[in-house]
This record gives C-alpha cells, sequence and structure tokens, in this order.
C-alpha cells in the first residue's frame, strides 16, 4: 500500500502539499494538484485511518462487551450496531 511519502516523491512535493490536497484545503497550484491526484491515482494510495486515528487521537472504534457470543439478543444488537456504522461510515465519506 502507498503511503502519502510514495505519492509525494511521485509527485516531487513534500508530504503536507499531499496532505492538504487529498485534504481540499488551500495552498498549493491547481498544476500541483493535478501532479499529486495523479500520483494518487497511479500508486492507488487510500488513507491510512489508523495512522489517521492515533494522529488525531480520534477512531471511530465500538467497544461491545456481551456475556456469550451464542446470545441471541446480544448478536442481534452487535449486528444492527455494525450495520449502522457500516451505512453512517459510507455516508459520511461518500458512498462509493
Amino acid at each position: 500500500m502507498a503511503t502519502i511519502r510514495d505519492v509525494a516523491k511521485y509527485a516531487g512535493v513534500s508530504p503536507a502539499t499531499v496532505s492538504r490536497v487529498v485534504n481540499d484545503l488551500v495552498g498549493y497550484s491547481e498544476e500541483t494538484r493535478h501532479r499529486v491526484e495523479e500520483a494518487v491515482a497511479r500508486l492507488n494510495y487510500e488513507t491510512d485511518f489508523m495512522a489517521l486515528g492515533l494522529k488525531t487521537r480520534q477512531t471511530s472504534v465500538i467497544g461491545l462487551l456481551a456475556p456469550m457470543l451464542s446470545d441471541a439478543l446480544a448478536s442481534q444488537i452487535m449486528v444492527l450496531i455494525f450495520q449502522r456504522r457500516i451505512v453512517e461510515g459510507l455516508i459520511s465519506r461518500g458512498t462509493k
């Protein structure tokens, strides 16, 4: 999997510039944006959400304690929670 540094090297820019382009912030030219977007596409770069969670100290992790996984009610609740979180995640990222 390509890293932000790989994309930066391919595009000839800094990792900070790649971050600005990927996060749609300001501070780069149109030409730079095109180079970074091409590098992202060619290298199949995807945001590393584990690394992002470490940096921002926020994650989308849900912890759930259940007496037994074989407990039908607990299993149904887990499935519903996970389904809802998946749908919310897709909506917040702009479904693909």
